[in-house]
């Protein structure tokens, strides 16, 4: 085996991944249905997430066969950032990048400071993303150095491969684009090279494995993308007597009958999916037969009124800019089918036509179309 002369040890790092809009929810069913209370998110999708952390490092293992990572470095401190891509509320991918100090042993001549880098590429699942508490998993590889400096000798470098990187932490969603929490995690390392100041790069001949344990706190920023929610976690009513339906319509948009009449529509179809403003591309035949008419058929140069509806989950002032956005997805359908934007005028009604009948949700996710007298 090669002796080193000092060697150092490094940390494992963070978790960073990211987060997104919080709206707190709750709802009470009435005597048919039961009674749930419920905190949800929106989660992003198709986001930048900026990521950080901070906190505590221990370092356990051997540096090489018979030179244990304890004699060299004790406990420390770190803080790295990474930057990743949300593709989905569950998943993201990111880069990232800490840097670590540790204390030393006393026994250890001269004045010697030992620091360290790492730095890699990592996954994360995010296990309850349209919570507003989300644990989550993250692994990771990478590369990590091990920095020695002394003041009355050369300085020393140890390179290494981070072969495994794991972190579980928790996301506390702050904001609507603001997640903070805490966590905790390891890696596995081997350095395999060492660099003394003005000599050769050479191999560590008997390589082994050493570990560094991280505690802290971390945070992630969401940048763009999407906020979308999931009704897969939402309670199911209890078994009981099924309310009935509405009559008056049996669609996610109400048509008015001037424009059915004049536009020979006979089953508008659209439905929205929970916390979303996305017209299903299944359910797009009844708008393109409203654009075909305001631009070539009977109601060619006639103005119409887009009005967008949420059901009650979520606040008032979240639930009125969702029906908003839903209205205006409307709007774009149609404008990018011809139809003239100042022609289209949209609005929001939220949740104040909505019903607290969980089987009526579909309906309350809706849009309006009237004609413009």
């Amino acid at each position: 085996m090669r002796t080193m002369g000092v060697v150092s040890l490094g940390l494992v790092v963070s978790a960073g991944c990211f987060a997104l809009p919080g709206v707190a929810m709750a709802q009470s069913a009435d005597a048919d249905t039961a009674s749930y209370d419920r905190t949800e998110v929106l989660a992003p999708r198709g986001a930048l997430e900026l990521g950080f952390e901070g906190g505590y490092t221990q370092p356990f293992g051997e540096l090489a066969d018979g030179v244990p990572v304890g004699d060299i470095a004790k406990s420390g401190g770190a803080a790295g950032i990474n930057i990743g891509y949300r593709f989905t509320p569950r998943w993201a991918l990111s880069l990232y990048g800490q840097f670590h100090e540790s204390s030393v042993e006393d026994n250890l001549p001269g004045d010697v400071d030992v620091r360290g880098v790492s730095t890699g590429v990592m996954g994360t699942f995010h296990t309850r993303p349209y919570m507003v508490v989300d644990p989550y998993l993250s692994l990771g590889t990478g590369y990590r150095a091990f920095f020695i400096a002394r003041s009355q000798e050369l300085n020393e470098t140890l390179h290494g491969f981070q072969l495994a990187r794991a972190m579980f932490g928790v996301d506390f969603r702050v904001s609507e684009d603001v997640a903070l929490g805490p966590q905790v995690g390891a890696d596995v390392n081997m350095f395999v090279s060492d660099k003394v100041e003005d000599r050769n790069m050479t191999s560590v001949d008997s390589v082994r494995p050493s570990t560094f344990i991280f505690a802290g706190v971390g945070g992630r920023f969401d940048i763009g993308g999407r906020r979308i929610a999931d009704d897969d976690d939402l309670p199911v009513p209890a078994a009981g007597p099924k309310p009935a339906r509405r009559t008056d319509s049996a669609t996610g948009v109400r048509i008015d009958q001037g424009i059915l009449t004049a536009c020979g529509i006979s089953t508008p179809r659209a439905y929205f999916a929970f916390d979303s403003a996305d017209v299903k591309a299944a359910d797009t035949s009844t708008l393109n037969l409203v654009a075909q008419c305001f631009t070539t058929g009977p109601l060619k140069g006639k103005s119409l009124q887009v009005i967008g509806h949420a059901d009650p989950r979520g606040t008032d002032a979240y639930n009125q800019k969702l029906g908003k956005s839903r209205a205006v997805s409307v709007e774009e359908f149609l404008v990018a089918r011809g139809v003239a934007d100042e022609k289209v005028v949209t609005g929001s009604h939220g949740e104040a036509e909505a019903t607290d009948d969980p089987s009526e949700f579909a309906f309350d996710r809706r849009v309006d179309i009237q004609l413009v007298k």
